[in-house]
């Protein structure tokens, strides 16, 4: 007898309603054959499915975030509404950090695929998100760490200013500082 569960895929398949390039539509599609994968226990890409005695089966619905909070939050939305059981994405953590702290609240998992942002780490907060792409307090380290190794003093950093640079970028001054 099968387990049926319907899984929330947020998918970075705009931004500000302007198709993106093929790579972006890439990562979409392999988030999709992913659970048509583990449905058919396919092993091409992860062999170990084809050992899976689980009876469980997915469902997908494909939500567009356009790489926007707001977006992020309405699919989110759109995701609460079809009685999902778990949520994979968004992919950028600025739009993660709002739907992971409401998956929180609803205690809805929530798997990213690419959000990086330190804060995401706190569970106080997030208490319901996992990752599976390091977090940059891991990667900010090492920059660091490769920054001294050459005896510089000093570092700019040119980034956006969203949760996703602000993380990384106050890691490396939290480490610069030691």
């Amino acid at each position: 007898m099968a387990i049926n569960a319907t899984l929330a895929l947020l998918l970075r398949l705009t931004s500000s309603g302007t198709p993106l390039s093929d790579y972006w539509t890439g990562v979409g599609c392999a988030t999709i054959l992913a659970v048509r994968h583990f449905n058919a226990r396919d092993g091409a890409v992860v062999p170990a499915l084809q050992e899976l005695s689980s009876p469980l089966q997915l469902r997908e619905l494909v939500l567009n975030t356009d790489s926007v909070q707001s977006g992020g939050i309405a699919a989110y939305r759109s995701a609460l509404e079809a009685v999902v059981h778990g949520i994979i994405g968004p992919s950028r953590s600025a739009v993660s950090s709002p739907t992971a702290q409401l998956g929180g609240l609803d205690k809805i998992p929530q798997l990213s695929h690419w959000s990086s942002s330190p804060s995401l780490s706190d569970k106080g907060i997030y208490s319901h998100f996992g990752r599976t792409y390091p977090s940059d307090a891991l990667s900010g380290e090492l920059i660091m760490q490769t920054v001294s190794s050459f005896g510089w003093k000093k570092v700019g950093c040119i980034y956006v200013n969203d949760l996703f640079a602000q993380g990384l970028v106050s890691v490396m001054n939290s480490w610069s500082i030691t």
